[in-house]
């Protein structure tokens, strides 16, 4: 694309229930693997391999880096308004959205300021976990925009902040800070 960047888009079915989610979660793995391990085949870049999801697919991506060891971990997680985040194991009170223990994908996570409070604060207790992993994390929650759940616009472009943020955090190098203090422990406002 113009930003330079190759894209490899998964369409997948919405729906409730856990079976069709797992369904979901073995294909996105199966095109994972596939396009990380055969980057020159597909004629990919190759600088960085990152992954991306809003909404719906924000909870696929972040249960498909859960998935991966530390060596197929992208080089960056973006989660875009990243919806059931809240949603737990069945019979249990863990999340089904967990970080990997050792994150090696630095996380962006971003909401748009009037999205449902329970997903912002879900998003924020896994980027709290990630961080507590020692993984670098970058919060947004931005203020210019409507809520664009369900709603046929370019949350990309250029007129949204999200555009700007996104193309600063890509850029930017790691910086790996280790708080004296594990914010896992420091409970989420909500």
């Amino acid at each position: 694309n113009a930003e330079g960047f190759d894209v490899a888009e998964l369409e997948f079915p919405v729906s409730p229930g856990i079976l069709n989610s797992n369904s979901n979660l073995k294909e996105a793995l199966k095109v994972y693997r596939l396009l990380k391990s055969n980057e020159k085949v597909f004629g990919l870049n190759g600088n960085s391999f990152n992954v991306l999801g809003m909404l719906s697919g924000g909870h696929l991506a972040a249960r498909l880096v859960q998935k991966l060891n530390e060596m197929e971990q992208p080089e960056q997680l973006i989660l875009i308004s990243p919806s059931n985040m809240d949603e737990t194991l069945k019979g249990t009170v863990f999340p089904s959205a967990m970080p990997p223990v050792h994150p090696n994908a630095r996380l962006f996570v971003s909401f748009f300021k009037n999205e449902k409070s329970v997903w912002i604060h879900s998003g924020q207790e896994y980027l709290k976990i990630w961080k507590g992993y020692d993984g670098e994390t970058s919060f947004q929650l931005l203020t210019d925009s409507v809520t664009f759940s369900g709603k046929n616009f370019n949350a990309f472009s250029p007129a949204f902040k999200l555009h700007d943020l996104l193309k600063k955090f890509v850029e930017s190098k790691p910086v790996k800070q280790i708080d004296s203090k594990n914010p896992a422990a420091v409970a989420v406002e909500g």
